[in-house]
């Protein structure tokens, strides 16, 4: 049986408690990447500063 994909709401998630918790574990999960990158970024131009403009 085909599944059909419809528009997920934030309600949804009121009354969805397995998808509240697997979307609070997707959500924790990306902030901790981010974080990861952006700091992985931050070092990349620190050590190459030459590579990049500053603006005043």
């Amino acid at each position: 049986m085909d599944e059909v994909w419809r528009e997920v709401l934030p309600t949804d998630l009121e009354k969805d408690p397995i998808l509240l918790l697997r979307t609070e574990a997707l959500y924790a999960n990306y902030q901790a990447v981010a974080q990861e990158a952006i700091t992985h970024m931050n070092e990349m131009i620190l050590q190459n500063q030459e590579m990049y403009l500053e603006i005043d």
